[in-house]
């Protein structure tokens, strides 16, 4: 690259440094999701770095060959400034934003802390697709971190809490975003691993030797096995924390209307909710279910005994090792969530919490005692379906009522402020 064409270029890449560096001056810190601002100024800072080194090396350089090389370098630095330009504007309003409801941020602190059991910073962004997600930057960025030399070591970590942009609120929906946080637990834990290291031996060696009589690619199956396990584990966990609200949540929003097909990373839906009915039984919620929405549960149950011919040796492999795995599955999941949703710890509020619901009295609290939120979800369930009726469209209608999902919402908050006011280094009057 001739001298021109460097100055060029090594303008541009100035000129990009300052515009991201004036933009994240302008955001606020110490607020919610601050981390993240850090995290993006730890890069930058790399790339200055690396900018200037191979500035000083072009200039240092006598050969044409080297400084082909070095204008290379500087054309790779650009093309990483413009990959943070487009992370800082798509996430630039998500610190400290305050067009979300106090009970949705409360919620999110409770799933970080259930399920997550990590010091993390949360980044709320309303995204574009109609879908829950979360987002370790950690592991999304780690070719860029290992070719810039970053380390994150600070004890809080920014983690990306995608949430539907026009449905942002729907406290109803929050079983998913807590199978959704199952995700960066296992980033963080390899879940997945310890499923497989319970299987029984003989039956997976038998199922592999089946597979490779006619599909010799067995290794890649496992692999999507392990893809497939990974989800069925975040049902699992979700469940445990949530209780029936999973149920009801993943049969509107999978849906379950899919049942019968699988996909490269997805289990059938079918299976899915055969393992969390199967949890809801160890739960002690069927005899309640059964009382309160035999319909839904008929339908549900008729859907977990779907019969699905596989269309190849590849996927009736996956769904004999979905099948094996489920009782390890459980386990895993039982031994990772602290504080389950079952029915022995939520019949004793039953009465009082429907009530409250019913009367649209935001629920917080029972003679002295906080309630979870995920309990305070699954009475807001109930009261839908008892509301609009004990088949699939009294399911869509509770996920579509706002005055519903506010009333869950503004819940948490008050749970949240109990908590606080009671907290033993809370300020008295």
């Amino acid at each position: 690259m001739d001298a021109e064409s460097f100055r060029l270029l090594r303008c541009i890449v100035d000129r990009q440094v300052q515009r991201l560096q004036s933009v994240l001056g302008e955001i606020p810190r110490e607020q919610r999701g601050a981390t993240y601002v850090t995290f993006v100024e730890l890069h930058i800072e790399a790339l200055i770095r690396l900018k200037d080194g191979t500035s000083a090396d072009y200039l240092s350089s006598t050969s044409d060959l080297e400084r082909v090389v070095y204008g290379r370098k500087l054309s790779r630095i650009k093309y990483q400034l413009d990959f943070l330009y487009l992370e800082v504007f798509e996430y630039r309003n998500d610190v400290g934003r305050s067009d979300v409801p106090s009970g949705l941020l409360y919620l999110v602190d409770y799933l970080i802390v259930d399920i997550l059991k990590a010091s993390a910073d949360p980044v709320i962004h309303l995204h574009g697709a109609y879908m829950y997600s979360t987002q370790r930057l950690i592991d999304r960025w780690e070719l860029l971190n290992r070719e810039l030399g970053v380390a994150w070591s600070e004890p809080v970590e920014p983690i990306i809490f995608n949430l539907p942009g026009l449905d942002f609120g729907n406290a109803l929906f929050s079983p998913i975003l807590a199978h959704e946080v199952g995700h960066s637990v296992i980033q963080r834990a390899d879940l997945v691993a310890e499923v497989s290291s319970r299987l029984d031996v003989p039956s997976v060696e038998s199922l592999k030797a089946v597979l490779a009589s006619t599909d010799p690619a067995v290794d890649d199956a496992l692999v999507q096995f392990a893809s497939w396990a990974e989800e069925l584990l975040c049902d699992a966990i979700a469940t445990e924390l949530t209780g029936p609200s999973l149920l009801f949540a993943a049969a509107v929003f999978l849906p379950a209307s899919s049942a019968g097909i699988a996909g490269p990373y997805h289990p059938d839906p079918s299976q899915r909710i055969k393992l969390t009915l199967s949890q809801l039984g160890a739960l002690g919620w069927m005899p309640k279910l059964e009382s309160e929405c035999p319909n839904i549960l008929g339908y549900l149950q008729q859907i977990a005994t779907l019969s699905v011919a596989p269309t190849s040796a590849r996927e009736k492999f996956l769904r004999d090792m979905v099948d094996l795995s489920m009782p390890a599955i459980e386990e895993v999941a039982r031994q990772y969530v602290v504080t389950r949703t079952d029915w022995d710890s939520y019949k004793e509020i039953e009465a009082t919490l429907s009530e409250m619901v019913r009367e649209n009295i935001p629920p917080s609290e029972i003679d002295g005692t906080a309630l979870t939120p995920w309990q305070v979800v699954v009475a807001i369930w109930f009261h839908g379906i008892k509301s609009y009726g004990d088949d699939s469209a009294g399911l869509v209608a509770s996920v579509e009522d706002r005055e519903l999902n506010r009333l869950g919402l503004k819940s948490v908050e008050l749970i949240r402020v109990v908590e606080l006011w009671k907290a033993a280094d809370a300020v008295s009057s």
